[in-house]
């Protein structure tokens, strides 16, 4: 029962937004996150895309020349790459962060405390240290997340309020994430997230407007008030987007993306 506000913004700040309604004594206020459809989606059952990351340049790491002992740290990141070394990192030491019941790992309250305690996980290491080791979001061998604290049903009981699981239930959701799971399917980014266009370029230029332009008509047929406005809205926006001349950032990106996937099957062969 009530009144919903809809606000279409990033969804990991809704913790921080929905822990301040609580300060200010309204509690049975809170954010939670939907997917946005149109009714047209609806009616044909249309499938939502959820991008998933293959590699991401703004998190990595690198070996200088003054590196010691380099073959060490490749054979602790090869270790790291596997099921073992995965579990270790973000679930922690079996028999003290988790242990395993019914053919299952299960958390123990050492690893929740640890979660959910930053200092205390100082001297824990639950999570992924932030110090170049891999971490990847698969589910290892046994059919579980590598990280406990990745399975919803954890999620959902650390990181929602009552209020916020109240609300998922009143939708006949059994978790936060029913919608996706049950709608979704995974769109892998390949290469793409690890090629650079220099921004201050000419090609990088007209790569930063489409974005802009992108950014800028997403709100606007997102709020169309009906079909035909956001035929409207879509044909004024391709009009918009094709006076940026977009095929010269798309073949230099393509032309990049083919560069780094030659590199990458060089690597593999090394």
């Amino acid at each position: 029962k009530g009144k919903a506000l809809v606000g279409f913004y990033v969804v990991w700040q809704q913790g921080g937004a929905n822990a301040a309604m609580t300060a200010a004594g309204k509690e049975n206020m809170q954010y939670i996150s939907l997917p946005i459809q149109t009714k047209a989606q609806v009616a044909a059952n249309e499938k939502r895309e959820i991008r998933m990351e293959a590699s991401r340049p703004f998190s990595s790491w690198g070996l200088t020349t003054k590196c010691k002992y380099p073959e060490r740290i490749l054979k602790l990141i090869d270790y790291m790459t596997t099921d073992e070394g995965q579990i270790l990192l973000r679930s922690g030491i079996e028999g003290v962060h988790w242990k395993v019941e019914g053919g299952k790992r299960v958390g123990t309250d050492s690893l929740k405390k640890a979660t959910l305690d930053p200092v205390l996980n100082e001297t824990q290491g639950i999570g992924g240290w932030d110090c170049g080791l891999p971490l990847f979001n698969l589910l290892s061998a046994d059919g579980q997340p590598h990280a406990l604290t990745a399975e919803q049903t954890y999620i959902d009981s650390q990181g929602l309020t009552q209020r916020q699981q109240d609300s998922y239930k009143a939708l006949g959701w059994t978790s936060s994430k029913s919608w996706y799971l049950e709608n979704g399917f995974f769109a892998p980014s390949g290469l793409s997230t690890a090629v650079y266009i220099d921004p201050t370029s000419d090609i990088g230029k007209t790569g930063t407007k489409m974005t802009e332009l992108r950014i800028k008509y997403s709100t606007k047929l997102i709020m169309a008030p009906s079909d035909a406005k956001f035929e409207t809205i879509w044909k004024e926006a391709m009009a918009a987007y094709e006076k940026l001349s977009p095929a010269t950032y798309i073949d230099e990106m393509n032309r990049l993306i083919g560069i780094t996937a030659t590199k990458l099957e060089e690597y593999k062969q090394q």
